[in-house]
């Protein structure tokens, strides 16, 4: 089953729960610049690669299980299952 998708003010709410270092890592700029070599690597376009952005924040946030983020970011970047676990390897190095 994907990762879950939230209305903007119940991600805010869990954001600012968040320890400081969770908060600054989501939105700090080696983050950013992790994904877009990732959204080049892949040659994810940018309706999916907003999706996958979203789908790691979720993880991030702790709404989405690490179990089902292969799934949602194969649905959401339309890349095969292979690709999606390449991706999800990358980020978690």
């Amino acid at each position: 089953m994907p990762i879950q998708k939230i209305p903007k003010d119940h991600f805010f709410m869990i954001y600012n729960s968040l320890p400081q270092d969770l908060r600054t890592a989501l939105f700090s700029e080696e983050t950013a610049d992790r994904l877009m070599s990732l959204k080049n690597k892949y040659k994810i376009a940018d309706p999916e690669f907003s999706e996958l952005v979203k789908a790691v924040s979720r993880v991030l946030l702790g709404i989405g299980k690490l179990e089902a983020f292969i799934q949602t970011v194969s649905q959401e970047t339309k890349t095969n299952s292979n690709t999606a676990q390449a991706i999800a390897q990358d980020i978690n190095h």
